[in-house]
């Protein structure tokens, strides 16, 4: 008997006529078929709420094209009762929701996928046994690495494909403080979503090799990953937004900078676009306002600025200035992070393997 041939005390046998390949994914799933149901559920029960709230959200967004209430935005008294709820209503709930239930598939997929798969086998000894028949040790910790990484990595890029659908009218008609480039959002495309799943997933394969135990491993799996998200969302995201950001003079933002003020600095943080002026899908960083001579000028005379108008401004010759990212920039954003975590988590996966082939089983 071997971990590859028919297996008669637990009721089940191999399948005949496959490959080597074959068996090595038939045993991966007779292996992990409950967590992989498990996390299956969750992830679905995930989708089937964006998806219906996706529906609703593009039957208003529908209804609102019919009555000619967008493109562009009315906000007339028929408009009102469809477009309000974009901006003050249960729309905005979703959104919230979603920021707060997506994270946890990550999460999931690493403690109750990841972080077992091989600790299991360590705790209970079975490594002495299985890891020596029918194939080697390498051979089959890779491949129930790799699929089910690849599981998990379809599973986060449908969900991100759900995300993005189901809020997209929500973007396009919600106030500006409400967009594509706020953290919340940023990180839930099916880019971000697989990737930071695949990252969880891998890291909690090797906290069950270093470990050897189900139960801390799952621990440390779910501490990383939250410290992982927590970092990424207000460290690895502010510095990447930051880079080569592009300079320019912005007079009708400077008469309503709708930021929050630090000293003299005004922290944007929010899309151009028909809410905000601006180069149209940019991505507004800070602004600060100049005197003639081309000076910052002191926090006390930029708190009374913006209350006027812009020939007053050009009267003084005070000027807001802008940082910003393109618009362009976004996706190239998105999969230099997503890369990033994946390259991250395939050395993890590998480090994993190497591991297990380097220690006696």
């Amino acid at each position: 008997m071997t971990a590859l041939a028919e297996v008669r005390a637990g009721g089940w046998r191999r399948p005949p006529g496959l490959t080597d390949l074959g068996r090595l994914a038939w045993v991966t799933w007779r292996q992990h078929r409950a967590a992989l149901i498990g996390l299956g559920l969750f992830a679905a029960a995930l989708a089937v709420y964006m998806l219906q709230a996706g529906l609703r959200v593009h039957n208003l967004w529908d209804a609102g094209v019919r009555d000619g209430c967008v493109r562009p935005v009315r906000w007339t008294n028929e408009c009102r009762p469809i477009l309000s709820p974009f901006d003050v209503g249960w729309p905005q709930d979703y959104v919230s929701q979603v920021s707060l239930w997506l994270p946890l598939f990550p999460i999931a997929a690493g403690m109750f996928l990841g972080a077992p798969l091989l600790a299991r086998e360590y705790r209970a000894g079975t490594t002495r046994f299985a890891w020596t028949q029918g194939t080697d040790r390498t051979r089959l910790v890779a491949t129930k690495i790799v699929l089910l990484g690849l599981a998990v990595l379809a599973a986060g890029a449908v969900l991100g494909v759900l995300v993005q659908w189901s809020v997209q009218p929500i973007l396009a008609l919600s106030s500006e403080h409400l967009d594509r480039w706020i953290p919340g959002l940023f990180e839930y495309t099916p880019v971000l979503e697989a990737a930071a799943a695949g990252l969880a997933f891998a890291f909690a394969v090797l906290a069950g090799v270093l470990v050897r135990h189900v139960v801390p491993a799952m621990a440390v799996t779910a501490v990383a990953t939250i410290a992982g998200s927590i970092v990424s969302y207000q460290q690895l995201y502010a510095w990447m937004t930051g880079l080569g950001l592009h300079h320019s003079a912005d007079p009708a933002l400077g008469v309503d900078p709708a930021g929050a003020m630090s000293g003299n600095v005004f922290v944007l943080h929010t899309t151009a676009g028909s809410w905000v002026p601006g180069p149209a899908g940019a991505w507004l960083d800070q602004g600060w306002y100049t005197d003639a001579a081309g000076h910052r000028v002191s926090a006390k005379v930029a708190q009374n600025l913006p209350f006027h108008s812009v020939r007053q401004l050009t009267q003084m010759h005070d000027t807001f200035q802008v940082t910003w990212q393109p618009g362009s920039r976004y996706w190239l954003f998105q999969f230099g992070q997503g890369g990033t975590e994946l390259l991250l988590a395939l050395i993890l996966g590998a480090l994993a393997v190497w591991l297990v082939r380097r220690r006696m089983a």
